[in-house]
C-alpha cells in the first residue's frame, strides 16, 4: 500500500495473521505486540466493496455508469486481496499503491486507512494499513536518566536457554531541598518524562504499544493449507490430414 520512502503502519487483527503476513522462514524469530488506538479512525472496508449492488433499468442513461463503478469497486477489492509473489511485488503493487495514495490525500474522503482480508493467514483475520498521516506511534515515556538492559538468553549446565527480559533502572527519587515547617509534609521531586524528538513531525499520535503484550515466536515449521487438483494425461494418435 505504500510507495518506497513513505512509511505506513501495517497491522492485523490476531497474532497468527500478523506472523503469516511477514512470511517468516523457518528458524527465524517474530516479535508480536498489541497496539492501542488513541483516537477514532475511519477505515475503508475493502470487503464491503464486493457487496455493492446497483438497481436500475437498461433504459436509464445513468444506470450503465453506476454499474461500471460497482464492477470497478469489486475488481479493486479482488486486486487488493490477491496474493502476490515476492518477485512480482514491485510491479503488481503499483496499482494498489496508487489507489492508497489517492485515498490518503483525498481531503473529501478523510480516510485514515484500509482494512482488508489477509491473503496469507489461514485463519479468519483482517489486515489493517494506516496511511502515513495516521501511522504515528506514541513514544514510550520513561524518567530522564533511565538505563535499559536486555537479555535474550541465559546459560545453564545444559546450555543456553532462551529468556527475554528487559530491565529498566530508574534514578532514585530525591527529596526537594528546602526549609520546611514541622507540620509540612516533605516534598518529593517529580520525575521528568522525556520523549525522543521527531523532526518536523506534527502528526497526532494514533497508536500506543503495550510493552507487556510483547511475545517472541520462534518459527519451527511452516504449514500450508492447499487444494489439490489431479493432472490428467491423454494420448491420441496423430493422423495425417486427407488434404
Amino acid at each position: 500500500m505504500n510507495a518506497r520512502g513513505i512509511s505506513v503502519f501495517y497491522g492485523a487483527t490476531n497474532p497468527s495473521v500478523a506472523i503469516g503476513e511477514v512470511r517468516p522462514p523457518v528458524g527465524s524469530r517474530v516479535v508480536v505486540g498489541q497496539f492501542e488506538l488513541l483516537r477514532k479512525l475511519r477505515l475503508l472496508d475493502v470487503n464491503a466493496l464486493r457487496s455493492v449492488y446497483v438497481e436500475g433499468s437498461v433504459f436509464d442513461t445513468e444506470y450503465i455508469g453506476r454499474l461500471e463503478r460497482a464492477r470497478f469497486l469489486e475488481r479493486l477489492s479482488n486486486r487488493i486481496t490477491m496474493p502476490v509473489m515476492p518477485d512480482d511485488e514491485p510491479l503488481d503493487y503499483l496499482i494498489t499503491q496508487t489507489i492508497a495514495d489517492y485515498l490518503a490525500n483525498k481531503s473529501e474522503t478523510e480516510v485514515d486507512g484500509i482494512i482488508y482480508p489477509s491473503a496469507q493467514g489461514s485463519e479468519a483475520g483482517l489486515n489493517i494499513v494506516l496511511f502515513h498521516k495516521a501511522a504515528r506511534v506514541a513514544t514510550i515515556e520513561m524518567p530522564e536518566g533511565t538505563e535499559i538492559e536486555v537479555q535474550s538468553s541465559y546459560n545453564t549446565e545444559e546450555g543456553s536457554e532462551e529468556d527475554y527480559c528487559v530491565w529498566e533502572t530508574v534514578p532514585p527519587k530525591l527529596l526537594e531541598t528546602r526549609t520546611t515547617k514541622p507540620d509540612d509534609f516533605p516534598q518529593l521531586a517529580a520525575f521528568t518524562f522525556v520523549s525522543v524528538p521527531h523532526v518536523d513531525d506534527r502528526r497526532e499520535p494514533t497508536l500506543r504499544l503495550d510493552p507487556k503484550s510483547l511475545t517472541v515466536h520462534y518459527v519451527t515449521a511452516a504449514k500450508f493449507d492447499t487444494h489439490s487438483h489431479s493432472v490428467h494425461r491423454h494420448r491420441s494418435e496423430k493422423r495425417a490430414s486427407p488434404l
